[in-house]
């Protein structure tokens, strides 16, 4: 079995990261459109309680990036932490047995964990470097041969942005952005 490399992130409460995890195992997880929207919403619903700013994101298969800032009494461990287990807590029982089959050797070895126990979180100090990153950020279902333009990918804060879906502060307005993936997820319920 892999060992995992665990990364050092900031201690420091309130610290705007760029922040990336991915699925144990790299198991596809949320391959369907259904399970990406759902997370959409579990990462939005969890930045709404921990009172979180979220400026840019993106879902994809088995990994996601985002740019987060806990607040201010808050690291960003504390929060990618609450971000993981939720989702999965919310998520799990949408998974098709297909899509869990993938991570069934771990199913028993450590209740129900699906996400990599570490997390890779940057902190950014200067609005360049996170202009750098959420460009890569918006930029990742077109390299992955998704999309062919950033702005087509609905599982990405660039769409969200395109639609207006922004805060005076220049972070998602989360209200509209869970308003916007409410109506895309009823488009994949019977």
């Amino acid at each position: 079995m892999p060992k995992y490399k665990h990364y050092v992130n900031s201690k420091e409460p309130g610290q705007l990261s760029y922040m990336t995890s991915t699925c144990l195992d790299w198991a596809h997880l949320f391959i369907r459109d259904e399970m990406k929207t759902r997370f959409c919403l579990s990462l939005i619903r969890d930045c709404v309680k921990e009172q979180a700013r979220l400026y840019s994101f993106v879902a994809m298969s088995n990994h996601v990036h985002m740019i987060i800032k806990p607040n201010d009494r808050q690291r960003i461990s504390t929060l990618v932490q609450a971000i993981k287990v939720n989702s999965v807590t919310r998520l799990r029982k949408y998974w098709l047995p297909s899509e869990l089959s993938q991570a069934s050797m771990q199913d028993s070895l450590n209740r129900h964990k699906y996400w990599q126990a570490s997390f890779r979180g940057n902190p950014l100090h200067t609005k360049a470097v996170a202009d750098q990153k959420t460009s890569y950020i918006h930029a990742n279902p077109v390299r992955a041969g998704l999309v062919n333009l950033p702005e087509n990918y609905v599982w990405s804060s660039l769409n969200l942005i395109n639609l207006g879906m922004m805060s005076e502060d220049e972070t998602l307005d989360l209200r509209l952005a869970r308003d916007y993936y409410d109506h895309v997820l009823n488009d994949y319920l019977p």
